[in-house]
């Protein structure tokens, strides 16, 4: 029944979290076929949309962990998809937005390390916006401007990369 799989699957999940490079990404993979058969049930199951999205990133990292961006920005694309699902469906959801922005700076640095500057330097742009959104309408968050001026340094990085310097101060 789903919720003997849904706790299956969350023991694949915190089995994934101890291992590493080849035995987490086989664990991670495991983990993944259980939460998208579930998510296949129930498409517009916001929980379940965040647990496949979730195990997408944790792929993701093993690739990139590996230096194969390649390989791991389909994995960040499909997490991006999945939040921005959540995202539309409760636009007060600050844990959807935030997962969101995320997600944007992952396929935007990604993007990047592929040689996709302005590509990844648009998905960097949308994390910065969303990020700042988050910073300002929350003065209790202490963590989103530390993640904001995380999120402006990478940006300063793909511009960098295209050549593009900031306006000079008048």
């Amino acid at each position: 029944d789903d919720a003997a799989r849904r706790l299956l699957a969350s023991t694949h999940f915190q089995l994934a979290l101890t291992l590493t490079g080849p035995d987490a990404l086989a664990e991670w993979k495991k983990t993944g076929e259980i939460f998208e058969a579930l998510l296949a049930k129930q498409p517009d199951d916001a929980d379940r949309q965040r647990n496949v999205a979730l195990v997408q990133k944790y792929i993701a990292n093993q690739y990139e962990a590996a230096s194969d961006n390649a390989s791991a920005l389909p994995y960040y694309l499909r997490a991006l998809a999945l939040d921005e699902q959540r995202a539309t469906a409760d636009p007060a959801n600050r844990l959807a937005r935030f997962d969101v922005a995320v997600d944007l700076s992952s396929t935007g640095h990604a993007k990047r390390s592929l040689g996709r500057l302005d590509e990844g330097a648009a998905d960097l742009e949308r994390s910065v916006t969303i990020r700042a959104e988050l910073a300002a309408s929350d003065p209790k968050d202490v963590l989103a401007p530390r993640k904001l001026a995380g999120r402006h340094q990478g940006l300063g990085l793909v511009y960098r990369g295209k050549g593009r310097r900031p306006a000079e101060p008048s």
